[in-house]
């Protein structure tokens, strides 16, 4: 932390801190704070809890009855105001109609101050519902407001606090902000006032929701319309599937009364990538368009794609210890997720808890480093782009086939992704509602304004570059993707030196990691970044707002994070090559113990290495440097130590765990899964009417629900999207008589009966 900052940056990184630890959001116009008031208190007295006491009485108490006074003006939200005293509106309670003014409603549905203040508890949210039940010919609207309380001396934030109010829709902004100036009349006289603001930093601290349904724009029902167009190609995909299956059983009984008939046997094929394509016989374009089109309606098909999913079986040639591998590594994303996505949008009504009990446990560490999970899947991802491309290279005699290397990865991706990005941006803010949708989704929400302004910059996968600031991206948790696409780009270059020379190769390897490592190590000491993300957050210090976050200058950059890429496909040549150990069994057996002893040694490492920032024993200067060094890299070690250990049978009852049946399906719905988790925690979070308190049992229900609603919607877009995309790609290349690269996801192998009886 940088000493010796002004006031506006005070105020400015005080609001960044109360944003992420409570159900908060910062002011934009900080102008405003600095003329409110008169200044007469001391600069260094504290707010004790007796002053906020009074402080927030009085609000509660003050506020409501200016609003109710203000019918006595001929503003238009008086007038609205007026209209609601003299309406009456039957509330049912316990079975009986209570007979009350609509303004009576309006106010109780108005937040007020609950128990756990100084834990946390800062969002009086009321009641949502009640609010837009109120059934009168007056239109209401909820609305969620950010309350600063201000020493009037220098106009330093002491306190913030999210109020629920109430209010006819003709009411606006300006209307709360006359009120909350005769508020100041009188709490002024104590050395405090209360500060409003419409927005906060680019975020919302002042949003609203109108009664009635939520209109559609041009976005939604264009993408309304697509995902029927899917649905109905997928019904009629599915329909054309059985009857020309029931066609082509009847012409192979026919041909099977033929003297002339052979023995045949078939293979199904799998999900989206194709198999190795032979030659397309020789016949007029005309007739590959057509049974392109054909394979094309196929490509929809329920009744092929279903059991595609479903299928558990893996061909010899898999690495069968990666799909469990995969598939742990998005639910401890999930878990991850989760935990930050209630801490940063104050989801959490004891935030206290979480920071004073919660944080400085040593489970909590493999929670708090959840990042690393990331890291498995760029491991992941480079191990089986070398390992698949060296057979493929291998196949074609050395030759590195360029074109539809890069084509089948673009086709692949793009489409599912800008249908869960198009669906996110003008679809999400449908399936919640609640006292923080308009924050979080839906127009006028700073995530759906970033989409407006750089949607096209994930299209392009280079959303982790431009936007600069890491928070103003479209579908922010979508960097993954950006970085994932860039390493495949250049990853030719290391695949074809490695396959003509494994020693040149291995240097290219070394001297790019080192340089990685290198830069990592010096953009952290350069910022004097912690390692530890949460360490400011667990001891209240605000970053210095003249310096860029750790997301943006290391967390989201490619030559930051390549590192265990780079091991990955420096295993993926080692194991395509068959290197493995040639001793006696009994030395083999001791040198895995030793590779597992390393393994287990430097993932403890990296995940809980932190663990004595949070009790008195803070990392070094150095340390810090060398942890964004060391850690990521070390973290793709460690993996490659596991995959290849089991890959050779020494994994023992580990690599029967990873290698179970069971994680193959949930694996082909990784990516989708990663995709949508985080709209599901939206949809989730907009959706809560109240914040909830932390509790082990309360989390662990969170995480387990978005992981089953998560791979739930993922199962839905492969279906519906990413198979009928891939088989459309498959059709293409069929008709135009590419070669493409060879597949490991062989579903089913089967054999006819008589070829059975032969054997």
């Amino acid at each position: 932390m940088v000493g010796g900052y002004k006031p506006s940056y005070k105020l400015f990184s005080f609001f960044l801190l109360l944003a992420a630890c409570s159900n908060l959001v910062s002011t934009q116009d900080l102008s405003k704070l600095q003329s409110l008031g008169p200044f007469q208190l001391s600069p260094d007295e504290d707010l004790t809890h007796e002053d906020l006491q009074d402080v927030i009485a009085t609000f509660h108490e003050m506020f409501p009855k200016l609003l109710s006074e203000q019918s006595n003006s001929t503003s238009k939200c008086a007038v609205a105001w007026g209209k609601l005293e003299k309406q009456r509106s039957y509330q049912k309670v316990g079975g009986k109609n209570i007979n009350v003014t609509a303004s009576v409603v309006a106010l109780d549905s108005f937040g007020k101050p609950g128990p756990g203040i100084l834990l946390g508890n800062t969002a009086f949210q009321g009641s949502f519902d009640e609010c837009l039940s109120l059934d009168t010919n007056v239109r209401m609207q909820y609305c969620s407001m950010g309350v600063a309380i201000l020493r009037t001396v220098d106009s330093t934030p002491v306190f913030v606090f999210r109020e629920g109010i109430c209010l006819p829709q003709n009411c606006t902004f300006y209307d709360i902000y006359k009120n909350v100036e005769s508020l100041n009349l009188l709490i002024g006289q104590d050395g405090y006032i209360l500060f409003v603001s419409e927005t906060a930093n680019g975020q919302p601290f002042y949003v609203c929701t109108p009664q009635g349904d939520v209109p559609y724009n041009a976005g939604a029902i264009i993408m309304i319309i697509i995902c029927l167009a899917l649905f109905l190609l997928a019904i009629a995909g599915s329909i054309f599937n059985i009857f020309n299956d029931y066609y082509e059983s009847l012409q192979e009984a026919k041909s099977e009364l033929s003297p002339m008939h052979t023995q045949t046997t078939s293979v199904q094929l799998a999900e989206s990538e194709p198999l190795l394509a032979t030659r397309q016989p020789k016949n007029t374009f005309g007739r590959r368009f057509k049974t392109f089109l054909k394979e094309c309606l196929l490509g929809f098909s329920l009744y092929k794609n279903v059991p595609v999913v479903l299928s558990t079986y893996q061909p010899p040639a898999a690495i069968t210890n990666l799909n469990g591998m995969r598939v742990i590594s998005m639910f401890w994303v999930i878990l991850g997720h989760t935990y930050y996505f209630l801490l940063v949008f104050g989801g959490f009504k004891d935030f206290s808890v979480v920071t004073e009990h919660f944080m400085p446990r040593f489970t909590a560490q493999s929670i708090l480093n959840a990042f690393f999970a990331v890291d498995s899947f760029f491991f992941i991802s480079g191990f089986l782009v070398a390992y698949l491309t060296f057979r493929e290279m291998n196949r074609r005699k050395g030759k590195f086939p360029f074109v539809t290397f890069y084509l089948h990865r673009i086709l692949r991706l793009t489409p599912t992704y800008m249908f869960v990005l198009f669906f996110f941006w003008f679809l999400s803010n449908h399936l919640t509602r609640g006292p923080m949708t308009p924050s979080t989704v839906g127009p006028g929400s700073a995530q759906y304004e970033n989409c407006v302004k750089y949607w096209w910059t994930n299209l392009l996968y280079i959303n982790n570059f431009y936007p600069t600031n890491f928070g103003d991206e479209c579908m922010g948790w979508t960097w993954y993707l950006a970085n994932d696409m860039q390493f495949f780009v250049i990853t030719p270059l290391f695949l074809i030196v490695l396959y003509a020379s494994f020693p040149i190769g291995l240097v290219s390897i070394g001297i790019t990691l080192a340089a990685s490592m290198g830069v990592s190590g010096f953009i952290g000491g350069f910022y004097g970044y912690h390692a530890n993300s949460f360490y400011n957050l667990y001891n209240g210090i605000t970053q210095n707002a003249s310096i860029p976050t750790v997301d943006t200058t290391i967390y989201g950059k490619p030559y930051c994070r390549i590192g265990p890429y780079l091991i990955g496909i420096l295993l993926g040549y080692i194991i395509f090559k068959n290197y493995r150990t040639t001793f006696s069994k009994q030395l083999n057996w001791i040198c895995h113990l030793v590779l597992w002893a390393l393994a287990i040694i430097i993932g403890m490492f990296t995940v809980y290495g932190l663990y004595g920032d949070y009790h008195g024993h803070e990392v070094s200067k150095a340390g810090d440097v060398a942890y964004f060094m060391l850690a990521r890299p070390a973290w793709g070690v460690a993996l490659a130590i596991v995959a290849y250990t089991c890959h050779y049978g020494y994994g023992g009852v580990i690599n029967r765990f990873l290698s179970l049946p069971f994680w193959v399906p949930l694996g082909r719905l990784t990516f989708n899964a990663y995709l949508v988790h985080e709209i599901v925690l939206e949809v989730i979070f907009g959706n809560l009417r109240e914040s909830i308190s932390y509790g082990d049992t309360t989390m662990a229900i969170f995480c387990i629900g978005t992981v089953v609603l998560s791979y739930g919607a993922a199962a839905l877009v492969t279906v519906f999207v990413e198979f009928p995309m891939s088989n459309i790609e498959i059709a293409a290349f069929k008709l135009f008589g590419a070669k493409t690269r060879e597949s490991t996801r062989i579903v089913k192998k089967t054999e006819s009966p008589s070829s059975e009886k032969k054997q």
